[in-house]
């Protein structure tokens, strides 16, 4: 995850990681059949919080192949691209990536 630096330095000024677990744990209690939805919503959470920028999410499905021997690998980043870029109403504008193996 790529943050924006926080003016001073307090903890409440910066990401709160236990935030990222519980919209993981929020998102993973829905159904949902492909790892790639999956992947992109935690992104698309992490980036609703205004001091990141950039957020890579890296999913893996171990025994997602034949008989369990082997695993399926996601990794999607997502970023807001610079304020220059972004739409005139304010809004953030975001970019995908994503590579399967």
């Amino acid at each position: 995850m790529v943050v924006r630096p926080p003016k001073r330095d307090r903890i409440e000024d910066t990401i709160d990681y236990n935030d990222i677990a519980v919209s993981a744990s929020a998102i993973a209690r829905d159904h949902i059949a492909l790892i790639e939805t999956f992947a992109g919503r935690l992104a698309a959470a992490c980036l609703n919080n205004v001091r990141v920028t950039e957020a890579e999410v890296v999913v893996e499905k171990v025994g997602a192949l034949v008989n369990g021997s082997a695993s399926c690998r996601v990794r999607l980043r997502r970023a807001c691209l610079p304020s220059g870029q972004a739409a005139s109403s304010g809004q953030r504008i975001f970019k995908t990536e994503g590579e399967m193996r």
